[in-house]
């Protein structure tokens, strides 16, 4: 209980010195859902863009522990993290996967801040994820292949040559197309 209360006076604060950073951290890997949540909201105050420490701290709890701790994790560190940053990049792929749609969707809304510019796996997933079971994963996947296109034109080639695969009966004509796409991908 103390350490709940502790959690509601530091709300009320502007700032936090570093022994209460220090102490906010070791909790968060507390086994109990509610002050790992507090945890992450404190976090989430007191955390600037790129800081380390809770980018790590997220990416532990986003691995483990209920769909909302993990959920909250994704979502804190898609706030922290810079454009680019491969270790975020992996984690939110493998999140991806996961059993909970809230997990999967806030994996998607990582890539798209992560993102740098046209990747295979982030293109891969998208793809993927445009057929999942609930609406709001496929959503953000739609999201995901728009920012994908912005960033690179390429990628609605790439897609597009993925559908047509899916028309031809032989395939023959595909593996041009898609050859050509993949190549542009790559370069």
């Amino acid at each position: 209980m103390a350490i709940l209360n502790g959690f509601a006076s530091l709300q009320q604060r502007s700032s936090i010195g570093q022994a209460e950073r220090v102490a906010i951290m070791r909790v968060a890997n507390s086994a109990s859902e509610l002050v790992q949540s507090k945890a992450l909201g404190a976090c989430g105050r007191f955390a600037k863009k790129g800081d380390e420490d809770v980018i790590v701290l997220c990416l532990q709890l986003a691995a483990q522990g209920s769909a909302f701790i993990r959920s909250s994790a994704l979502t804190l560190v898609g706030k922290l993290a810079q454009r680019g940053d491969e270790r975020v990049m992996v984690a939110a792929l493998e999140r991806t996967e996961d059993k909970e749609a809230s997990v999967r969707k806030s994996s998607l809304c990582v890539l798209d801040v992560v993102l740098l510019g046209l990747d295979d796996r982030v293109f891969q997933v998208a793809t993927a994820c445009l057929k999942d079971p609930k609406e709001a994963v496929r959503k953000q996947a739609l999201q995901l292949m728009s920012s994908l296109a912005l960033a690179d034109p390429r990628a609605m080639e790439y897609l597009q040559a993925q559908e047509l695969a899916k028309t031809l009966p032989d395939g023959s004509a595909l593996q041009v197309v898609t050859s050509d796409a993949s190549a542009a991908i790559e370069a």
